[in-house]
């Protein structure tokens, strides 16, 4: 795959994974989760969801290294998202629209990256 297929599919990666709603107070956990578990899959990661408590869980995705002398990286990030009002929006926070080269949705700055 070039590199301009692979930015394309990127981007339709976050594309889905913003139009999954993850507002509070009811995230749909369950479908974000199945969506990181695809993309996991797809990338050669394992996957790992572990429970916090009976209420939370979280998504391990880990990339495994042939080498013994590398340094580990955590990146970590949440799924859920703060409610939104939908008329101070210019398209619809769940939509991941693409106007003038960039993605609008709830989450794409800060939460969902």
């Amino acid at each position: 795959m070039n590199d301009k297929d692979q930015k394309q599919l990127a981007i339709q990666h976050f594309v889905e994974y913003i139009q999954i709603k993850t507002v509070q107070p009811q995230p749909d956990y369950d479908k974000a989760f199945e969506f990181l578990k695809k993309y996991a899959q797809e990338l050669d990661l394992e996957y790992s969801l572990i429970t916090i408590d009976e209420d939370r869980q979280a998504a391990i995705l880990t990339w495994l290294s042939s080498s013994t002398n590398e340094q580990s990286i955590v990146l970590n990030s949440h799924i859920d998202v703060v409610p939104v009002f939908e008329e101070y929006w210019i398209v619809p926070p769940f939509s991941g629209e693409i106007h003038d080269d960039k993605i609008y949705g709830r989450g794409t700055q800060d939460m969902k990256w």
